[in-house]
């Protein structure tokens, strides 16, 4: 065994780079959302984001979760690494097929002309996604954050660069497909070349037997997962049309773009560590709390801002054709805080290898939605946003208070935290708005003007009171009382080791 570096250096160097090239990306997602929001009609960025989740779906039943079957493998030799690859590629072609053959059934069903044509662009993403998935979960098993983060980044750009000129150029649905095609692409050979030294292209059927109890098992999870997450748009693309559906998926995106960037960089950073700490049962139930506090500090206050601020930054963003989807912004700021919480917390449950406890919570997500769904009618947009907030809310409540994980993790911090959290983020919602009705603004920049002065005062009294937050606490301690050096896995053949475009 070796003596590697404390876990805190390694999460630090981790977050630091996912969040840099996440900076990055943001702004560029901005960028790019703003060109294609005045080039392309809702009905056909509708179409899109219907596509869009049927090529989600398969996607991470195809090759999405052999990256992390590699970070979370105790041994990863090349035959191992090409084994996966080759599995992704592999079963990302018959993904493909199937894609092209639903394409124009599925535009029949959901009443979405533009759809089949979606589909058949998008039909080149599984192998591609899987491959890129499987090259970057290799580079952040052995350590290469930076090298994984400028591959994520880049490629990204590179595919917002060719969308908005395409949209630009009147390409419609086909700009935003092929810049996802193109980041995608970008991602599966850069980071091919990258983790090279780790890589070969061989399969072998032992390494497939030693990788696919926890594929399938994660994968049929991911299934669920991405169903549910389709459900919302499918039935408002069946009941109230592609218009409305390009005003819910774009209201959904915009708030998309920072909260993925928040939540990758979390996972990214935490999911290869975790199998260095399962063997120490305290610790690792500190590092959970932990965790689990400081995510819901962070993603209380970034989304409590999103939604202070973000209706008329999104209106100066998207222009005036969009304003239903202003409307539902702050409303998907709470949906994805929830997700966010409920997110991080399923991460850690996979990598622990917790299975029947997802399985338990994903049957429960799926049937609340369903029938949320069914009660409140598709019609009604805001309904729609509101029973997935409740839906993802009482699924992540009950994954934290089911008996496997309450022994893991210490309840009364994790409780405490929520409720102060949530308070703060709510109570910066709330001023903000109560100073836009008091000044009345004229027009979005005033109104961006006065929520953005009035959440930064809020936030000098907050940060006047920092020590009262559970997730400083939990910052403090933690510099306090830092990782020690642990042992490293040796490295097997070598040294141990994206979505990259919402429109």
């Amino acid at each position: 065994m070796t003596t590697g570096p404390g876990l805190m250096p390694l999460l630090t160097r981790a977050l630091g780079w996912n969040y840099v090239s996440g900076i990055v990306l943001l702004i560029g997602q901005l960028a790019y959302t703003a060109v294609t929001a005045r080039t392309i009609p809702p009905d056909a960025f509708g179409a899109y984001a219907v596509a869009l989740t049927f090529v989600q779906v398969t996607s991470y039943f195809g090759g999405a979760t052999l990256g992390n079957a590699l970070m979370r493998a105790p041994e990863v030799d090349r035959r191992t690494a090409g084994t996966a690859l080759t599995m992704a590629l592999g079963v990302g072609v018959g993904l493909s097929g199937l894609l092209i053959a639903a394409a124009a059934p599925a535009g029949a069903v959901l009443h979405t002309a533009q759809l089949r044509t979606a589909l058949y662009y998008l039909a080149w993403l599984p192998p591609l996604t899987g491959g890129s998935v499987v090259c970057s979960g290799l580079l952040r098993r052995n350590d290469r954050y930076r090298a994984a983060a400028v591959i994520d980044a880049s490629t990204s750009l590179l595919g917002f660069v060719v969308g908005a000129g395409l949209a630009v150029s009147g390409a419609g649905v086909g700009a935003l497909a092929t810049a996802q095609v193109v980041s995608a692409g970008g991602g599966l050979v850069l980071g091919a070349i990258a983790g090279r030294r780790w890589l070969s292209f061989t399969h072998s059927p032992s390494a497939r037997r030693d990788l696919l109890p926890f594929v399938l098992n994660v994968s049929g999870q991911n299934l669920v997962h991405y169903i549910v997450a389709g459900l919302p748009m499918w039935f408002v693309a069946s009941v109230a049309g592609p218009t409305a559906t390009g005003y819910y998926s774009r209201a959904q995106q915009l708030v998309a773009l920072p909260a993925y960037q928040l939540l990758t960089g979390i996972q990214r950073s935490l999911y290869p560590m975790y199998h260095r700490l399962a063997a120490d049962a305290q610790r690792l139930r500190r590092a959970l709390t932990d965790v689990i506090v400081v995510t819901a500090g962070v993603s209380c206050l970034f989304f409590g801002l999103g939604a202070a601020c973000g209706s008329p930054a999104a209106a100066l963003l998207l222009g005036p054709e969009w304003r239903p989807s202003i409307h539902l912004f702050p409303l998907f700021c709470a949906v994805f805080a929830a997700q966010t919480a409920y997110a991080v917390t399923a991460s850690a449950a996979e990598a622990l290898g917790w299975m029947r406890l997802l399985w338990s919570v994903q049957a429960l997500l799926l049937v609340t939605t369903f029938a949320g769904l069914w009660g409140v009618g598709a019609q009604h947009l805001t309904a729609v946003v509101v029973v997935l907030f409740f839906t993802t809310l009482a699924s992540h409540m009950a994954m934290l208070v089911a008996p496997g994980t309450r022994s893991r993790l210490n309840g009364s911090s994790v409780a405490r935290a929520y409720v102060v959290h949530a308070a703060v983020g709510v109570g910066l919602y709330l001023v903000a708005t109560a100073a836009a009705g008091v000044a009345k603004p004229s027009s979005a920049v005033v109104e961006l003007t006065v929520r953005s002065l009035t959440s930064g005062a809020a936030l000098a009294v907050l940060f006047r009171l920092r020590r009262w937050l559970p997730a400083y606490q939990a910052l403090a301690r933690r510099r306090r009382d830092r990782f020690p050096a642990v042992a490293a896995p040796a490295p097997s053949g070598a040294a141990p080791a994206n979505s990259g475009g919402s429109a």
